[in-house]
């Protein structure tokens, strides 16, 4: 099993195209790499307080062995993660299952992913999950 903090830095290892030796990267570069991701995406640190030290929240994700779904579907918006990249962490390094497309958070997530929406919109969207619904009702009655 691979702990979540090996998994995120092979995953940002891999999108970002580093070429240095991947036991080298010093954990400052996977900082760095994610805070400007969540600074252009405007993703918070947090989906609870405002107070969350941006630095520390990544650190933390960096060094921990495991971290809540909630916590991966942030990450996921703040990195412009794919629904697939997502699933493939949620069961590779949370070790649990795929995205469920019933329950609002993680639909809201799915259709942020799938349309390209970033964290502002899946914030301020009330909707997708209605929209998310509809569509999933409407492809079920065919």
């Amino acid at each position: 099993m691979v702990p979540f903090r090996e998994y995120l830095k092979r995953y940002l290892y891999e999108k970002t195209g580093m070429f240095a030796p991947f036991a080298g990267v010093p954990l400052s570069e996977y900082v760095d790499i994610i805070e400007t991701a969540f600074q252009e995406s405007g993703t918070p640190y947090s989906f609870g307080s405002d107070r969350t030290r941006p630095q520390q929240a990544i650190r933390n994700w960096l060094t921990q062995e495991d971290v809540t779904r909630r916590t991966l579907l942030l990450i996921g918006l703040g990195l412009y993660m794919s629904a697939e990249d997502i699933n493939a962490f949620l069961t590779k390094a949370l070790h649990g299952p795929v995205l469920d497309p019933d329950d609002p958070q993680a639909a809201i997530c799915l259709y942020c992913c799938e349309h390209g929406y970033r964290y502002g919109n899946s914030a301020s969207c009330g909707s997708c999950t209605r929209r998310w619904a509809r569509r999933r009702t409407a492809a079920g009655s065919r």
